[in-house]
């Protein structure tokens, strides 16, 4: 028979390794789903009209966030609109229409009808993980 302070020197008690597993699993779930999160592009308003200005928001991101890269379409490097570094708060290139804010959403002015589209972003947080998110911006015109 083992000696209950023996016991304890050889790992401790099987309650003892069974909560520390748990504990480590239970860890690694929300971990795991916190990731798996689904991120999307909103419009804001939903719908554009020609010559209006529309904000694609990003929905469902949590964290720190190290960059974002912007495109239409596809994540293509052809199709890169915009790229934005949060540390140092720079958007590459600087001189193009649109604007990208520290919280990843990019301002779209001045709408015209060829801006209806697919848009994705590229996000990179600040451990170096990727995820990506993508939504559909319509342009309508004016009826008269």
């Amino acid at each position: 028979m083992e000696n209950p302070s023996e016991a304890t020197h050889c790992g401790g008690s099987p309650w003892k390794r069974l909560l520390i597993t748990a504990s480590i699993l239970s860890y690694w779930i929300q971990s795991a789903s916190a990731q798996g999160a689904p991120i999307t592009i909103v419009p804001n308003p939903p719908y554009g009209a020609v010559g209006s200005d529309v904000i694609l928001d990003i929905h469902g991101l949590s964290g720190q966030v190290f960059t974002y890269t912007w495109y239409r379409n596809s994540l293509e490097d052809p199709n890169k609109i915009d790229f934005y570094h949060v540390p140092s708060a720079t958007q590459s290139p600087a001189d193009i229409r649109a604007k990208v804010f520290s919280n990843g959403s990019m301002l779209i002015p001045n709408l015209a009808l060829n801006d209806t589209e697919n848009y994705a972003v590229k996000i990179v947080d600040s451990v170096g993980l990727s995820r990506q998110a993508s939504g559909h911006l319509s342009v309508y015109g004016l009826i008269l």
